[in-house]
């Protein structure tokens, strides 16, 4: 197979830790199995079948990934064999390695801390016949655990649960939307290494004296409002459109239906360039005004109907964000105000270290109930296995993350720490590399450490996945160079997939859609995918259609 440069030095690449930027369609998988088989194949690499971690996003991505390294060892051991003149060493050498493939840790995130686990389950103090469960029984303990705790709290509590529904769900009635809620933060932490010092973090930082010359939290205070306001003003276009669109269904009201969003809109946007992020310790910017707004007819799937709840969602969230609400009778009409000075920071300080209290207290309180039901049925779930495998190979003290005993040993022991999909990782995974990898530390992976990912291709979010954290090892490489020794990367941004109408329809709506607050990064050269395929006979042309949105009705083509 011929590769490309950029292939070649993904492949070839030694002495340093490396960042492979890998687009769709550009070979990633090819790339990976023809890395490892190189390392593999060469008595002189260190690397062993049994002594190289390589993880996987999914079971099946695994299983793959081994399947293929089976095939093309044992391809490369019949070439070997079948040459005129035999090289017996390098023979077995391979035979070794196949044999060995059995042992290798192929495996996803999950499956090799719980084995880590398994195999150090004394100094883990955990019964080493514990079960893994998956996130669906976990979440069934987890619901259960907090549905305990939260029973407890509002007895036992009253005064404090009735602190949390009012900030977070002051419209709601009951707590159902409470434990979403709670179920969300406890994800988010123990996505987290060290939950409980980071909890403590958070707690000191609002119970601090605030510096009024902080110029961060007066612009980060504002970048907020603004965000919210912008998204209020979208959903108000939104309905202006909907509301023109459909003019024949709103009948007499048309005219002053189009009056007061119209109204409403130019008062939102004239509120949104109000906002000047430049850290001014005193800040008053402009209001929003709602009038009475009426609309006639319709039951609850009508035009009428969502037009409305259109324009409840962005009152919702002017009103929700506001620093005051006042509603008046003559004329009737609402109006949110905004503004913020040093006596709203301190305020505000002092509720978010209580409100955090609160919620940090109930956090812990739900992980103890849900660590005595996992330890009454011997299981451990996903979240438990990283925070487990965190703690047993490093130690975070004053500040300061340094490798455990175990971390050192395991990095002078495995020759290899490849991960894909690196760009859907967690801050708890990805500390859970660096500390397994050759001289690496919390700040930078050791020079054993290949990662390959695609920012553009991140989908787990949901999950904790945080793509800045690929981003951040993006940034702070280098290109690399043969003999590089410092962290660097490659682009594989050449794509042998698609034809090249595919590639410029792709290029020119992610260069128009994409950018640093929309995706997470911006398409620029760099990210822009390079046509590679070498036949473009009978290619699918790519046809836009301009969809008649008065008439069309929400239904797929």
């Amino acid at each position: 197979m011929t590769w490309t440069k950029q292939q070649n030095d993904a492949i070839n690449a030694k002495g340093c830790a490396l960042l492979v930027s890998a687009a769709a369609g550009s070979g990633k998988t090819s790339v990976l199995v023809a890395k490892l088989v190189k390392l593999l194949c060469d008595p002189q690499s260190n690397v062993r079948s049994d002594n190289m971690i390589i993880v996987t996003f999914t079971r099946d991505a695994a299983a793959q990934m081994k399947t293929k390294l089976s095939e093309k060892l044992e391809e490369e051991y019949e070439r070997i064999t079948a040459a005129d003149e035999i090289d017996a060493a390098l023979a077995d050498h391979i035979s070794d390695q196949i044999s060995l493939l059995s042992a290798a840790r192929i495996s996803t995130i999950h499956s090799f801390c719980f084995r880590l686990i398994k195999e150090n389950a004394g100094e883990a103090g955990v019964d080493p016949g514990f079960s893994p469960i998956d996130a669906e029984d976990e979440s069934v303990i987890v619901s259960k655990a907090f549905e305990d705790v939260l029973e407890e709290y509002f007895s036992e509590e009253p005064e404090k649960m009735e602190k949390l529904m009012t900030m977070f769900l002051p419209r709601e009635k009951n707590s159902e939307k409470l434990v979403s809620l709670l179920s969300d933060l406890r994800k988010s932490f123990l996505a987290l290494p060290f939950p409980k010092i980071r909890e403590q973090e958070i707690i000191s930082f609002y119970e601090s004296t605030p510096d009024k010359n902080d110029g961060l939290i007066y612009s980060s205070y504002l970048r907020f409002k603004k965000e919210q306001l912008e998204k209020a003003a979208q959903i108000s276009d939104r309905a202006i459109e909907y509301l023109f669109c459909n003019k024949i269904d709103a009948g007499k009201q048309y005219d002053s239906l189009m009056k007061a969003l119209t109204e409403e809109n130019l008062s939102i946007k004239n509120a949104v360039e109000q906002v000047v992020i430049d850290g001014s310790p005193e800040i008053i910017f402009n209001k929003v005004t709602f009038k009475k707004f009426v609309v006639n007819g319709g039951d609850e799937d009508s035009g009428s109907a969502l037009l409305k709840k259109m324009r409840d969602k962005y009152r919702e969230i002017c009103e929700d964000h506001a620093d005051t609400v006042e509603m008046s009778k003559t004329p009737k009409q609402t109006t949110a105000k905004y503004g913020y000075s040093e006596e709203n920071i301190r305020n505000d300080y002092a509720v978010h270290a209580e409100i955090c209290k609160i919620l940090f207290e109930i956090l812990d309180r739900e992980a103890e109930v849900e660590r005595a039901m996992k330890l009454e049925k011997n299981v451990l779930g996903f979240s438990d296995s990283e925070q487990i495998a965190c703690e047993l190979l490093c130690r975070c003290e004053n500040g300061v993350i340094t490798k455990t005993r175990l971390a050192k040993e395991l990095s002078e022991r495995f020759s290899l720490i490849m991960v894909d999909e690196f760009q859907d990782t967690t801050k708890i995974q990805e500390l859970i590399f660096k500390m397994l990898s050759d001289g690496g530390s919390a700040h930078c992976p050791g020079s054993n450490f290949f990662a390959v990912g695609d920012l553009k291709q991140s989908i787990y979010r949901f999950r904790s996945a945080e793509p800045t954290l690929f981003k951040n090892n993006l940034k702070s490489s280098v290109p690399y160079t043969e003999g590089c020794t410092v962290p660097a990367n490659v682009l594989l941004n050449k794509n042998f997939r698609s034809s090249q109408n595919i590639v410029d329809f792709v290029n020119e709506i992610f260069c128009a859609l994409m950018s640093e607050k929309f995706g997470g990064v911006d398409y620029g050269e760099d990210d822009m995918l390079i046509h590679g395929a070498s036949d473009d006979a009978d290619v699918p042309q790519v046809t836009v259609i301009d969809v008649d949105v008065k008439n069309y009705d929400g239904r797929s083509i």
